[in-house]
């Protein structure tokens, strides 16, 4: 965590050196995880804030150290309050629509789901929702403008030289707010998957925006087969998964798991993540031969590029015996067990925790398959 200094160019009677020296004293002792001594400086700093320079950004960033020592003594009763008084502040100075009033506000609700707290996370969300559309709706905006004007010079050509400017501005203008809006997306992604967790229809449906939000983004600055088109097409098709939609999740997991193998390649992780998630759909919506052969491909390849006892062969081999056990194919799912669990031997060695656990497992596989079996026999 880092902790901040600010000029107050507006109360002359701060003393900002004073306000200065608790700070920077207070993270010192914070790093050196001398907590009492941390206390002491950061509330001096906080008290010196309030006297001189009330409600401003100085209080706003005493506050967040404050709640961030309290956090990290495990005092959340204490650190919520502080952590809120600083938003609210950051909100008044700098407006809703502020970036850096939304990254304070995104923590916070970040901060609210880690205390199970989801009514307040979701009313903060849909704060941080409606940041994003207006936002979305400046690139809007933008693209409007520009592509206005290379029309109305298209029918101009006289203003030829005035056309090539217009292309020189748009560029400068994209390269400029290219790297605030991915960091965006990033944050909506981050929330977004923090939202996933929570398993009602309004955090549900906040995920599923966020999400949106943070692909549009992306859409707009990046092209090709870029790493961060798939990630955020993968994220919506997780979200999907949960909520049992598996065709919609297919169609988003296909199309990140295509960029991804495109641009990195089969023997990939980040690639096997995303098949393994559109495997696991399409199973799920009874496209077992479909899955089935991903997984194989998947196989193959780390088996040519990593070699047959590795760690990623092995992941493979569980994913495909739990995608036969969840459709009842007991032998068949106890057969890549069997060969996952020599590959852990040979890792780990025969006494490793994994090792106990995939023999159980198989074991058990065996057993429902005999089962199975007798039941049959008696039925005939």
């Amino acid at each position: 965590m880092a902790f901040f200094g600010l000029s107050c160019s507006g109360a002359m009677a701060f003393d900002e050196a004073k306000w200065q020296g608790h700070t920077q004293a207070g993270a010192a002792a914070f790093q050196d995880m001398r907590y009492g001594e941390a206390l002491k400086e950061f509330s001096s700093a906080l008290e010196e804030s309030k006297n001189k320079c009330n409600n401003d950004l100085f209080q706003a960033i005493s506050l967040t150290n404050l709640g961030t020592l309290h956090q990290t003594r495990g005092n959340l009763d204490k650190a919520e309050p502080l952590f809120e008084q600083a938003v609210r502040i950051r909100q008044k100075a700098l407006g809703p629509f502020n970036t850096e009033v939304v990254d304070s506000v995104a923590k916070l609700s970040h901060f609210y789901i880690a205390r199970k707290e989801f009514t307040k996370a979701e009313a903060v969300g849909e704060q941080i929702i409606g940041f994003g559309e207006a936002r979305n709706k400046e690139l809007d905006a933008m693209n409007s403008g520009f592509k206005n004007l290379n029309s109305f010079y298209s029918k101009h050509p006289n203003l030829k030289d005035a056309s090539a400017l217009l292309e020189k501005a748009k560029t400068i203008t994209e390269n400029k707010v290219k790297s605030e809006y991915l960091d965006l997306a990033v944050m909506f992604d981050s929330l977004g998957t923090a939202y996933r967790g929570i398993k009602d229809d309004k955090a549900q449906s906040e995920a599923e925006k966020l999400y949106k939000m943070a692909l549009n983004i992306r859409e707009r600055f990046l092209h090709g087969n870029h790493l961060g088109l798939s990630s955020s097409l993968e994220n919506l098709g997780k979200l999907y998964q949960g909520q049992g939609q598996h065709e919609k999740a297919i169609a988003s997991l296909q199309k990140a798991y295509d960029i991804s193998l495109k641009s990195v390649g089969m023997s990939h992780p980040q690639t096997y993540s995303k098949l393994d998630a559109l495997a696991i759909s399409l199973s799920n919506s009874g496209k077992t031969q479909e899955a089935e052969s991903l997984y194989k491909q998947a196989l193959a390849s780390f088996e040519k590029s990593h070699g047959q006892n590795s760690g990623y062969v092995a992941s493979v081999l569980e994913s495909l015996a739990n995608m036969k056990e969840s459709h009842g194919h007991h032998v068949e799912a106890a057969h890549y067990l069997s060969r996952e669990l020599k590959i852990k031997q040979h890792l780990n060695g025969p006494h490793h925790a994994s090792v106990s656990e995939i023999t159980e497992k198989r074991n058990y596989l065996l057993k429902q398959s005999q089962g199975a079996v007798k039941t049959k026999t008696k039925e005939i």
